[in-house]
């Protein structure tokens, strides 16, 4: 794992996590650019290992809907005890111990097609690929500046699909 944080002292510190090479270097350019202190991560064993020893905390997760669940080849000595999950099962493993993380979904499949797959992201804010720069950001910024996501009994990361439609709808407005 390379970790190169850009660290702007005072801005808000985003994790991306995401197993498309492509999709890292552009979120986190266009969010370096913008000013924000920005740090990548493959997969969800990385980058629950950084949200869990980091001293200072994350205040936004951009995450993959789907990401690898084999297990990466490690050659380094450090042993990572997170195992791979989805994103979405990452984010109801970081919001027991980070109640106050925010999240911004990305996936290339459609909204649709991710509840026809059983897989609801509640409230929080979805976005597909390939994703446009000014929209990234705009809501980058939109969820930075809403309340943090709450752990539900009817979802395993946020809330209903409902109130993802809704909160979305609301957001665009």
């Amino acid at each position: 794992m390379a970790l190169t944080e850009i660290h702007r002292p005072s801005t808000p510190r985003i994790l991306v996590v995401d197993d498309d090479p492509v999709t890292r270097a552009f979120c986190t350019k266009i969010l370096n650019q913008a000013e924000y202190s920005t740090l990548a991560a493959s997969g969800s064993s990385d980058a629950m290992w950084l949200v869990t020893s980091s001293a200072d905390p994350f205040n936004l997760l951009v995450v993959d809907v789907f990401l690898p669940i084999t297990p990466e080849l490690r050659l380094s000595p450090i042993q990572n005890v997170y195992p791979p999950v989805n994103g979405d099962e990452m984010v109801r493993l970081m919001l027991t111990t980070v109640p106050e993380l925010r999240v911004l979904y990305i996936s290339s499949s459609s909204h649709a097609h991710l509840l026809k797959e059983g897989i609801h992201l509640g409230s929080a804010p979805f976005l597909q690929k390939p994703l446009e720069a000014e929209t990234f950001l705009h809501w980058v910024k939109t969820t930075l500046e809403a309340p943090p996501l709450r752990l539900t009994a009817s979802h395993n990361a946020t809330s209903s699909p409902d109130e993802h439609a809704e909160r979305s709808s609301e957001l665009a407005a």
